[in-house]
């Protein structure tokens, strides 16, 4: 399963340890936005390191480390996917698996994204009741986050870690167990 790291603005970026660890529990590649305009994909983790410097504390970001499940093993598969509403960017991470069937070697995360959720935040618009409503139809067990205009949102079941970064999961942590962590640190957004 993939992780998202949502770090907001005021928060400490992960350390480099914790984000190797995740990239090795989930290797076919990296993707991040941040709300200084950095935005990027790759598949090795130096690469990723080398850009991800960049976010100060004083940015949002959303950081995905993939491990793929639908669509093949390369670049143009990695989260996060852009796409416009009202002209400007908006940036969609995505950690489950949805019941919907990938277009041609699409994620089931960018078929998603690129024919439910954008034409729903163009129509009733991003961070709406009834976009929130459409998405909490259309969740399941996943976790989302998306990113427009500096801002993020996220839905489903995160964990909160007491530095104040969001996880989708911690299963890259050896000592972590999905029957040991704290129910109080896991919020529903």
């Amino acid at each position: 399963m993939c992780v998202i790291i949502v770090k907001n603005k005021g928060i400490e970026m992960p350390t480099e340890a914790e984000m190797r660890l995740a990239y090795e529990h989930n290797p076919h590649g990296w993707g991040f936005v941040s709300s200084n305009g950095l935005f990027a994909h790759g598949m090795y983790f130096n690469e990723f390191l080398s850009l991800v410097r960049y976010v100060g504390i004083e940015d949002a970001c959303i950081i995905h480390f993939r491990i793929a499940t639908h669509g093949s093993v390369k670049v143009e598969n990695c989260h996060p996917f852009r796409g416009r509403v009202d002209g400007e960017p908006v940036y969609f991470a995505h950690n489950g698996i949805l019941p919907i069937r990938a277009r041609k070697d699409m994620t089931d995360s960018e078929t998603e994204f690129r024919d439910t959720l954008l034409p729903a935040m163009r129509l009733f618009g991003f961070g709406s009741m009834m976009f929130d409503q459409m998405v909490a139809r259309r969740i399941h067990s996943s976790k989302f986050a998306f990113m427009k205009d500096g801002k993020i949102r996220v839905y489903g079941r995160w964990i909160k870690e007491d530095n104040g970064l969001l996880w989708s999961n911690l299963n890259h942590r050896p000592w972590y167990g999905y029957n040991t962590y704290d129910h109080n640190r896991v919020i529903y957004l």
